[in-house]
Formats: structure tokens, sequence, C-alpha cells
């Protein structure tokens, strides 16, 4: 095993690695054969090109916002040759993208002394949707895993930086192309461990800067793919819901896990068009909502604890919660920006790439 990965004990521990089994036999639970909803058809469209040029011509000749995803849709076309285009098929390779997201996760744990991390990840509600749905959005959640594991890297004491910023820099390319939306929380860890190294005063060696040339030309060349599409974005009239500050009341719902207790997405959509966000909240009105009240006082408690506590003791670890934290608010705040500004309503699946930070900053 790389020694630049862990070199605590634990990390080959029985104990750590049953946390992962368990997490892994989550996972294999979380793919269903429900119908296709009317997202999955897009995709359906993309997985039944017959070659990869065939594909790369629907990429760029398509309205719609699936060319803002250009590796997640080839990882869809790609899942589909081998496990078919059926629903289990078309899902399969988000499912196993969910186990790339927990096995992440769990090497997280093991740098902050916490083993059972992938195993709490692999209970939320929020990677349960997405890993039963044949979109690019779990992929998005194992990348973005794969940032915040290298932005930890760099924040905890060790002699791993430059291993750090390299997957840090890695799977950054590969997030940023999987969906345009995740290039923001990407920017934002870099941007945490770019200011870490500077207070360090810490200078890269050459052949660090060599390693990280090529997915940095990867990124100015997605940025040059990504631009025009986005000055060309229109003001939509025919929103489902009201812009800004209400989707990121949502999204914020949707990424802390609120939504496994909610109704349907379908049945709190026409809540929404019907009464707004004031409908949406009436459509909680059930006995299995009582879940949600469970759940927000268990992050009520937590909040709680870490203000008598006065936050994470370690100076190192307090680091690491304070950069998620500012990743995900960030992230949150932009997007609702963005929202605001364009007209255009956001959905949690849009920043799913800042769950990994949202589960570190309520655990640790």
């Amino acid at each position: 095993m790389a020694s630049w990965i862990t070199d605590r004990p634990r990390a080959s521990s029985w104990a750590s690695l049953r946390w992962l089994a368990a997490a892994l036999l989550l996972v294999c639970l979380m793919l269903t054969n429900q119908s296709l909803w009317i997202d999955e058809s897009f995709s359906l469209a993309y997985a039944d090109e017959p070659t990869a040029r065939a594909f790369g011509e629907r990429l760029v000749t398509s309205p719609g916002g699936e060319p803002l995803m250009p590796l997640g849709m080839f990882a869809i076309w790609a899942g589909a040759k081998v496990f078919g285009r059926s629903e289990l098929g078309l899902r399969a390779s988000s499912v196993l993208w969910a186990a790339v997201a927990v096995i992440i996760m769990w090497r997280i744990g093991l740098l902050l002394g916490l083993p059972w991390l992938g195993t709490v990840f692999a209970c939320h509600a929020f990677l349960w949707y997405y890993a039963s749905e044949a979109r690019p959005y779990a992929m998005t959640i194992a990348l973005a895993a794969g940032v915040l594991y290298g932005m930890v890297m760099v924040l905890l004491p060790s002699r791993s930086n430059g291993h750090g910023i390299t997957v840090l820099v890695f799977f950054g390319a590969l997030l940023c192309a999987t969906h345009s939306l995740a290039s923001v929380p990407f920017v934002l860890a870099a941007a945490v461990v770019g200011g870490s190294l500077l207070a360090q005063r810490w200078k890269p060696p050459r052949r660090l800067l060599a390693a990280v040339s090529i997915p940095v030309v990867a990124l100015l060349g997605l940025a040059a793919y990504y631009i025009p599409p986005y000055l060309n974005v229109q003001f939509n009239p025919w929103k489902q819901w009201a812009t800004g500050i209400d989707s990121a009341v949502f999204a914020i719902f949707e990424i802390l896990g609120f939504m496994g207790y909610a109704p349907g997405r379908t049945e709190l959509r026409e809540a929404v068009i019907a009464g707004g966000l004031a409908g949406a909240f009436e459509s909680l009105a059930r006995p299995e909502s009582i879940g949600i009240i469970f759940l927000g006082l268990t992050y009520l408690a937590i909040a709680v604890g870490y203000v008598r506590a006065r936050g994470v003791t370690d100076p190192h670890e307090r680091l690491v919660v304070s950069s998620c934290l500012v990743v995900f608010a960030a992230t949150i705040a932009a997007a609702a920006g963005a929202s605001f500004m364009i007209g255009i309503s956001f959905w949690g699946r849009h920043v799913a790439a800042v769950m990994p930070f949202a589960v570190v900053v309520a655990v640790v």
C-alpha cells in the first residue's frame, strides 16, 4: 500500500476493514429497477448511441444540460455498453460510483481517525437516491470525495503535500469534466489548499509541477468548452421553484439527508408549483416525516456539542472542518446568487459535489 495514503496503523486494522465491508454491503442494496423518470430518459438517449463518435456528435449538438456533463454522460454511455440499457443496467454504473465514494470517504476517515466515516456516508439518503439514478450525480459525489481526500492530505500534518496536491488536481479535473457546476467547489477547495500552503511558505518541487501540468491543461480546455454555453444562458420563464434563497433552502434540505423522510420528488414538485415553499412544508404533514424531526434534532445536538466544546480541539482537524464548511457554504451561496441573477432554479443534485464536505462538517 502506498505510504502517501496514510501511515497510521489503523489503516490496515481488521476493525476498519469491517467498517468498510459494512458500508459496501449497504451500497449493494441501493440499486432499484423503478421506471426511468424524465431526466433519466435524456441519459438513455445518449446511452443508445451505437459508437463513441455518435455519442460525441450528440454531445456537441444537443441542447439542454447534458453537454455540460461530458464525462458524466460518457460514463453512462460506457456503462450501458457493459451492463445493458435496462433500468438496472443504466443505473449499475451509478452504484459503482457510490462504492468508489464510500471507499474514498473511508480513507478520509482513516486520516481523521474515524474509520466508520465511510459507513456513515453510506447511510446518507442523498447518496442512496442518486446511486439509483442513471445520471452523473453519484459520479460527481465520488470525484468530489477525491478532491476532499486531496485537501485533507494537505491540511493534516504530514509530508504529503505534493501527493495531496496531485490527488486534488487529478480528481478535480475529472470532477469538472463530469459536471460543470462541480467546478465551483473544486475551485474553492483548491483555494483553501493554496492559502494553507502559502501560509506555510511551501515551495512545490519541479517534479510536482510536471505531474499536475496535464490535469491543469485539461482544466483550461474544459473552461474553454464550458464558457460559451454559460454566456448564452437565457432567462427561463417556466420555473418550477422560486430562485435564490428558496432553492438554497431546498438544496440544503436534500444534501443533509432530510429527503429520506420527505414525499417523493414528483409529489414534492407538485406541492411547490401549487403553493411554493409553504406548499412544500404542508406536504411534509405525514407520519413518516417524524424522521425529519429526529434528524434535525441530531444536527442540533451536533451543533450544540460543537459550540460547547468551542469547536474541534485538534487544530489540524479544526482546519479541515472549517475548510469543508467554507466549501459547502460558499458553493450554496454562489449557486443561490447565480440562480437569482439568471432566473433559473437549482436543486440539491446540482450542487451534489458538496455532499462529502457537508458530511465531514457534521461528523468530525
